[in-house]
């Protein structure tokens, strides 16, 4: 296959975007950068293969061996540097799940584990050093499959190979479709609803054989080729985490990439802007860069904590950049050396290495026994709080489910806990949720996510017995203006039923609550809509002090043993400085009010680690954000019962 410079340009525009998602740099869809990865990998495999199969020299083996040189050297090394050192700063619970994706990239199923324990978007998704690798193991996957099929199919001819791709790749993204409404984690990690991206490449190695449409019509090319490096642009910079993702909106950089592989060439603008040299430089880093962006990331905010600044982390890209450098230079290229490594050597070093990793990922928490460097309390405060989703036993033990009643809840928790992550909503909540009892006098109606959740507890702790507390609220929902049911979103009907719940309750006050992302202009549609639907008043609740890394983590790892009551120790000062701008912002609109949480629970940078005499039982969250139930009545009794009490 005859090398095209363009390629290695396009592959650096797909790996720094990446990187400055990732960094929180700006590129809100950079994420894409993948997506574009998919389809230069399905291109240059199926260039590869075909071309082999066709001149009869396609040989199982050898792929497999050029794969090996290519993927596992630098990823073996990454995931040793990467064990080390989670074995000496990680937590046992963070060491406990890094350990469990150890293995799970020694067997090439990262995508399955995090499929079944994380979302990429979540809270925490930027604490885990191998997400990652959920990309690779979807091509390793892909790779198992689709050269000896290709083998099988090419003796049918180029038109019968080339429309059972279509075919499959019409499938394949008839799933990512069906699936991202549904199912999202689904969507997002497996390769059946990914296969369609790696597919599109596919198809274009193939056309390539027989049309040469860059040579053929060159100002067509030259318009094409800008037309895909433009759809990809667009979809680094007007997508967000909030864009279904694989989704229709996944054929803009699909499509570009597309575009850019059949036009781009050293004859028009486009191809040699990306043959250029820097971006061909950083393309051959790529790979390395993408190994080492997400381990360093992670690593740095496990350890700092305080949330990183813009120059903080232009720093820690800089440090991937400069990792990969060395591993592309030591590592990559001396393996790639068939004079040095035989084919014997590279399939047996892979299988070894893997095999290591697997076993590696089972002592690795037993390792030097990590809990023996902490003292008693220090493992009270993280048995205290552990809340591992399979066995919750923080909330079992606190009785948090019914105490924030979670049964008012349209996402099936249930069967996440189970590992069957979807946006089905339940089939119904109860009517106490929702239903006006006739003996109360006030009714407050909770309405939003879980941030809206975690006040149940303290407004009936707290409120006379003539209020009645009713919540339409689902965990990882922002209130929203819905405008209709939905059995496929819960979270489309979470907001459609709180709705209809404010017309039939005609509740005295709406309280509404989210966990992030507030925006003034927002919220007053919002409120208006409630107003509209029936609520007398509405309260607006600012944003819960979050921390960087879970605040039990914070203090077992960090504070102790001087624990202090109050501190700024990895707290988000960019949501308290938004709460003082969002109350700014809100003081105006009539029966319309904004209440602050941070101004409470914090003063001066500092936020309450603890309220009462006992620290490890009194601490304000028992996560990244959320109010325990003794913070919930604390501020309820001290703050938001008389806020309520005073409206009328």
């Amino acid at each position: 296959m005859k090398y095209r410079a363009e390629i290695d340009g396009l592959r650096a525009w797909a790996v720094l975007p990446v990187l400055m998602f990732h960094a929180g740099l700006g590129v809100t869809g950079g994420y894409a950068g993948v997506d574009v990865f998919f389809v230069i990998s399905g291109y240059l495999i199926t260039a590869i293969v075909w071309g082999e199969v066709q001149s009869q020299k396609f040989s199982i083996l050898r792929f497999y061996e050029r794969r090996a040189r290519r993927i596992l050297p630098a990823l073996f090394f990454v995931l040793v540097v990467s064990a080390l050192v989670a074995w000496r700063t990680m937590t046992p619970a963070h060491l406990n799940a890094f350990a469990h994706s150890l293995q799970a990239v020694g067997l090439f199923g990262s995508n399955f584990f995090f499929w079944k324990t994380s979302s990429y978007f979540d809270a925490n998704a930027d604490l885990k050093p191998l997400l990652h690798t959920w990309s690779l193991a979807v091509e390793e996957q892909y790779y198992l499959f689709f050269p000896p099929l290709l083998w099988v199919l090419a003796r049918r001819g180029f038109r019968f190979v080339t429309l059972i791709f279509i075919l499959m790749g019409l499938v394949s993204f008839g799933l990512a479709v069906a699936f991202v409404a549904s199912k999202p984690e689904s969507a997002f990690y497996l390769l059946p609803t990914r296969a369609w991206e790696l597919l599109a490449g596919a198809l274009v190695a193939l056309a390539l054989t027989r049309f040469q449409p860059a040579v053929a019509q060159p100002r067509l090319s030259e318009a094409a080729a800008a037309l895909g490096f433009g759809l990809i642009l667009f979809a680094y910079f007007a997508y967000g985490q909030s864009t279904p993702c694989p989704s229709a909106y996944t054929l803009a950089p699909v499509l570009g990439t597309v575009l850019i592989l059949s036009f781009a060439n050293k004859s028009n603008i486009t191809g040699r802007f990306l043959a250029s040299k820097i971006f061909v430089f950083v393309g051959l880093l790529s790979y390395s860069i993408y190994l080492w962006h997400q381990p360093i990331f992670a690593f740095a905010r496990l350890m700092f904590l305080d949330e990183l600044s813009s120059l903080q982390m232009l720093g820690l890209c800089g440090l991937s950049i400069a990792l990969a450098y060395l591993s592309w230079r030591f590592v990559e290229r001396p393996f790639r050396d068939a004079a040095k490594f035989s084919q014997a050597s590279i399939l047996s070093m892979s299988v070894v290495g893997c095999l290591f990793f697997i076993g590696l990922g089972a002592l690795l928490p037993h390792a030097g026994k990590a809990d023996a460097r902490l003292s008693a309390q220090q493992l009270e405060i993280l048995n205290r709080y552990d809340n591992d989703p399979k066995y919750w036993r923080y909330f079992t033990r606190e009785g948090i489910p019914e105490k924030y009643h979670y049964e008012c809840d349209f996402y099936d928790i249930e069967a996440s806990r189970n590992g069957v992550v979807t946006r089905v909503p339940r089939a119904s909540i109860p009517e106490p949720c929702y239903v006006r009892s006739p003996s109360a006098e006030r009714v407050v109606l909770l309405w939003g996510d879980s941030h809206a959740q975690h006040h149940n507890y303290g407004l009936r702790r707290s409120l006379p017995q003539n209020w009645q507390v009713l919540q339409v609220a689902s965990s990882g929902c922002p209130p929203a203006n819905s405008i209709g049911s939905s059995r496929s979103d819960y979270c489309q009907q979470s907001n459609w039923f709180a709705l209809q719940a404010i017309q039939k309750a005609r509740p005295d006050v709406v309280l509404i609550a989210r966990n992030k992302g507030h925006n003034s202009h927002e919220m007053r549609e919002i409120a208006d809509l409630a107003i509209r639907a029936g609520a007398k008043e509405v309260v607006w609740l600012g944003p819960t002090p979050h921390w960087s890394v879970d605040l039990p983590l914070v203090a077992a790892y960090h504070l102790w043993p001087n624990f202090p009551a109050r501190t700024a120790l990895g707290v988000n000062k960019k949501l308290l400085e938004q709460d003082l701008l969002l109350k700014a912002e809100m003081g105006d609109m009539p029966r319309v009010s904004y209440l602050s949480i941070s101004e409470y629970f914090c003063g001066g940078g500092e936020c309450d680690v603890y309220l009462g005499k006992d620290p490890i039982a009194g601490l304000t969250s028992w996560d990244y954000g959320h109010l325990t139930p003794l913070a919930s009545e604390d501020f309820s009794r001290a703050v938001l019962a008389p806020k309520l009490l005073n409206l009328f």
